[in-house]
Parts: C-alpha cells; structure tokens; sequence
C-alpha cells in the first residue's frame, strides 16, 4: 500500500477533527475486525475495530484498495488536502483474539 496521502498518526485524538470512537472492538471472529478511519480527521491511517463500530460511527473501512485513500482525501477537510502526511504503515492481518479485534501475533523465527 503506497498511499500519496496519508500519515502516522494511527490512534484517535490527534490534533484535527474528531477522535475515533472509544469502545470495544467485539468480535466473534476475524472478519468481524477491520481497519477504519475518520474522514474529518487529517492525515489519518486508521486505527483496529470492529464492523459494528465502523457501522454505528459512520467511519470508512479500509477495503485494501488505492481507491480509499483517495476516497479518504476526497471527503477530508479542506484544510487537510494540501498537507504532506507521512506514509502509512501496511496495515497489519487482523485477528480476533479473546472476543477483541487486534492485530495478529506475528509467527515468531
């Protein structure tokens, strides 16, 4: 994922727009998990949740298209679009672990 756009910042509350939603991200099982972002939110990356807060928050879920970042761009606050926003990481294989969604545990050497 090589976004043109994006940034760092990969946990709510940063400095523009409104955090992410607090809250459980449940999950009964890995599919349940995905990674959104807030679109009044400057250079976000998005962060792990869980569908049913995606849905219930109105925030965008990360498809693993080029797509989303510029959809992401499109929607952002006017004074977001013309900032030079670090790359985002890859975002990370999701699990489920212990009814939560989180990034899966890496297969050790």
């Amino acid at each position: 994922m090589t976004p043109t756009v994006a940034s760092t910042a990969t946990v709510a509350g940063g400095p523009t727009g409104s955090p992410l939603p607090p809250g459980p991200a449940t999950c009964a099982a890995a599919s349940d998990c995905v990674i959104v972002a807030a679109a009044d939110r400057c250079c976000s990356c998005g962060t792990i949740s869980s569908r049913a807060v995606a849905s219930a928050s109105n925030l965008m879920i990360y498809d693993g298209s080029g797509d989303f970042f510029r959809e992401l761009n499109a929607r952002s606050p006017p004074a977001c679009r013309n900032l030079q926003c670090a790359p985002c990481p890859p975002p990370p294989q999701l699990a489920c672990v212990a009814g939560t969604c989180q990034a899966a545990p890496q297969p050790g050497p």
